[in-house]
């Protein structure tokens, strides 16, 4: 399996806009996934976190999403009981839907209290 598709732990990402929601940050690192931009996945990441991603890696996940269709975005979903608009209690993770022309892939974020990503990890 690959390490970067099923789970991409993140220590600090350093957003433009560091008020951007769990959603917004999510869907951007999805979007950098689908068009196979390694600079745009890795320009986010932590540096020990960055230095991890490796081109094959991401270009393997892109091609999966791919092979779903066209990437149509993120909404709202639920996975293992966990929901995006209402984690469980003392959760700080967020669970989105992503949704191409041919189905869906499940991606986790996992939040620190200033709302910056701690882990990202997309599941088939």
């Amino acid at each position: 399996m690959f390490r970067f598709a099923l789970t991409v732990m993140i220590a600090g990402i350093a957003l433009a806009g560091c008020g951007a929601s769990a959603q917004m940050q999510a869907a951007d690192v999805t979007q950098a996934i689908y068009s196979d931009n390694v600079a745009g996945v890795t320009s986010r990441l932590e540096r020990g976190v960055s230095a991890m991603v490796t081109p094959s890696e991401v270009r393997a996940l892109s091609r999966k999403m791919h092979a779903l269709g066209s990437y149509r975005g993120l909404e709202p979903g639920s996975y293992g009981g966990l929901h995006v608009t209402s984690p469980p209690a003392g959760s700080n993770e967020h669970v989105y839907q992503a949704s191409f022309d041919k189905g869906t892939m499940f991606v986790v974020v996992k939040t620190a209290p200033d709302g910056k990503l701690l882990a990202y990890r997309v599941m088939p």
